[in-house]
């Protein structure tokens, strides 16, 4: 119906035209349901309570129903945003190291067997 979004811009529209501060009432229509908040967050309401047992989304409980608000859809959207470090664009410097045997490039394995004599 509604996103995250859409909601705040309707609230901060109506507290400018009323001029008023929030009373209970206004706050309990500004809080969603499982269904809308599942809907906002693009999962099922079987996840959205999931998440809720395991204290990774934050609620409102009233009576035996829970409630969202926009500000913990948000906090829990923030909690999940992974944030990628920053790259270093610059090319890597190839280290120039001889091989183990020296400058010598070995065919075989014979000759490789000979040179690796000589370093005992």
């Amino acid at each position: 119906m509604y996103g995250l979004v859409e909601l705040k811009i309707m609230t901060a529209e109506f507290n400018n035209f009323t001029g008023a501060i929030p009373n209970e009432a206004m706050i309990l229509d500004c809080l969603l349901t499982p269904a809308k908040a599942a809907r906002i967050l693009g999962i099922s309401k079987k996840l959205l309570h999931e998440l809720c047992r395991q204290r990774k989304l934050e609620y409102v409980q009233i009576g035996s129903r829970r409630r969202f608000t926009q500000e913990q859809l948000q906090a829990f959207i923030d909690s999940q945003t992974i944030r990628q470090p920053a790259i270093d664009k610059k090319p890597s410097k190839r280290l120039d190291c001889p091989r183990k045997g020296g400058e010598k490039s070995f065919g075989n394995g014979a000759n490789l067997r000979k040179e690796m004599k000589q370093w005992r």
